[in-house]
């Protein structure tokens, strides 16, 4: 597992695949914080890091295995099976990571709400 806090309020949170034992990636932000979230995706490194770097071969994660019930927290569902990267030479996805940013203040709530609702 890597979490990197890059600027105030950015965080990224990486595992290897076969590091996850109950299927989910749990992200969140501390109270008064709303979760933005940036890409979340599959990928397969070049370098067997567990984290993306240039040239890794990627794929977002479907939109329907992101689950946010609030504005803090939201869940990843992760593969439990082999996922192939069918655009990357057919390798196998090795990791997968999240990008998100806590963000404190009610108009970034009204933010949120239009991303998750497509409003």
């Amino acid at each position: 597992m890597s979490i990197n806090k890059n600027n105030l309020g950015h965080s990224k949170q990486s595992y290897c695949l076969d590091e996850i034992k109950d299927g989910t990636l749990s992200l969140g932000c501390p109270n008064n914080q709303l979760i933005k979230l940036g890409r979340v995706i599959y990928g397969y490194s070049w370098s067997n890091d567990c984290s993306y770097i240039d040239k890794d071969c990627t794929m977002d994660v479907p939109r329907d295995d992101i689950i946010c019930l609030t504005t803090t927290n939201c869940t990843v569902r992760v593969v439990e099976h082999t996922l192939i990267l069918q655009d990357c030479w057919n390798l196998a996805a090795s990791y997968v990571q999240a990008e998100f940013e806590c963000i404190a203040g009610l108009y970034l709530f009204l933010f949120w709400f239009f991303n998750i609702y497509n409003i």
